[in-house]
């Protein structure tokens, strides 16, 4: 086996299994920022940036579907506005891709 081969060698199932652990802990304990626009029942309407955990792919601007929050109780539609959200650290809720739940509206 030649210097080449043995530098683009096929990794073992350990190295694999290995590698793609790795992945998906750093993907579970991804953090994002969302800006929920908030429609207004009693008074003027409530626009906020929230911090929500995410576990697949996702892009600056972006819509994902955010799960219930104290200003409404059922799932709304937000807008990605930061990777690597704001340092926040604690518990989070997680996104779903848009649609999956608010049905895209």
């Amino acid at each position: 086996m030649s210097t080449l081969d043995q530098a683009i060698a096929t990794p073992s199932i350990e190295e694999l299994e290995e590698m793609l652990g790795d992945l998906s802990e750093r993907q579970e304990d991804r953090r994002i920022t969302v800006l929920i626009n908030f429609p207004k029942r009693y008074g003027p309407g409530r626009t906020v940036e929230l911090t929500y955990g995410c576990d697949f792919d996702v892009s600056i601007g972006n819509a994902v579907d955010c799960p219930p929050t104290p200003y409404q109780d059922s799932w709304t539609v937000g807008m990605v506005v930061a990777l690597n959200a704001n340092g926040w650290r604690g518990r989070v809720k997680y996104v779903q891709p848009v649609g999956t739940h608010t049905g895209g509206q």
